[in-house]
């Protein structure tokens, strides 16, 4: 599933992701964001190529929120 606006968030911001997600949405534009339009099985990665090549907007959610390195 594609729309017009991609949203993108490191997972410390989801909640203010979200809400933005929300105030965009209730304004009647739809929003892509991975954890909701990613399905289980699909590739994670050509899910969001796809987004992104077909999305008109892109929001890029940044904080101060220290970002988790895995090991």
């Amino acid at each position: 599933m594609s729309a017009p606006i991609f949203l993108s968030f490191a997972s410390n911001d989801r909640k203010a992701a979200e809400t933005i997600c929300k105030a965009v949405e209730q304004r009647g534009l739809q929003c892509w964001i991975s954890t909701r339009n990613i399905r289980p099985g699909e590739n994670f990665q050509e899910s969001i190529t796809q987004a992104i090549r077909s999305a008109k907007v892109m929001i890029l959610v940044f904080s101060a929120a220290p970002t988790i390195h895995w090991r």
